[in-house]
């Protein structure tokens, strides 16, 4: 039956299409094309770029095209259901398995020393993008300043008014 077959080739790219749509589009190539004949390379491409028109993840749209066109209306939900299933048992095993951590009192002690190396990166990508993104005294001037409002007034003032500012500050300043 073809829908078990559409359901078992998505379940397979759903487990191994860790690292997101694009990675998933050699998965979906090997399967569809060489091993089960269903698309050509043209219709492949097609497939490719009507998913990545439509709204969605990629491997999602394309489980749903690729089904639809093999095994009709069944054959697009079955390949739906089977591209997220991996993904929806992989989260809720690692739920599980972080239950069992705060049970046992694990999870707090391990986020008490995640949380610190997490502001250390953070800070470390700070000073890596401030080396590229401050290159004279106007710029650190509308860092320092963009900076300041933020812990004023972060709360009430959206991030987007932040940089729509700092982009008038530079056509007067450089």
């Amino acid at each position: 039956m073809i829908e078990i077959e559409l359901f078992g080739a998505f379940f397979m790219i759903g487990i191994a299409a860790y690292g997101g749509g694009v990675a998933a589009i050699a998965l979906i190539e090997h399967e569809l094309v060489l091993t089960r004949n269903w698309f050509t390379a043209v219709e492949m491409s097609e497939l490719i770029a009507v998913s990545q028109m439509t709204p969605g993840p990629i491997a999602i749209n394309a489980a749903t095209f690729a089904g639809y066109r093999v095994g009709g209306i069944s054959g697009a939900f079955l390949s739906t259901l089977a591209v997220i299933t991996p993904s929806i048992l992989l989260c809720t095993l690692l739920v599980l398995f972080f239950m069992i951590l705060k049970r046992v009192g694990l999870l707090e002690r391990i986020h008490a020393a995640v949380a610190p190396a997490v502001l250390g990166l953070i800070v470390g990508a700070v000073f890596i993008y401030f080396r590229t993104a401050v290159t004279d005294f106007s710029g650190l001037g509308i860092a320092v300043i963009t900076f300041f409002l933020m812990l004023l007034k972060g709360a009430t003032l959206h991030p987007v008014v932040l940089i729509l500012m700092g982009g008038v500050a530079g056509i007067f300043l450089f």
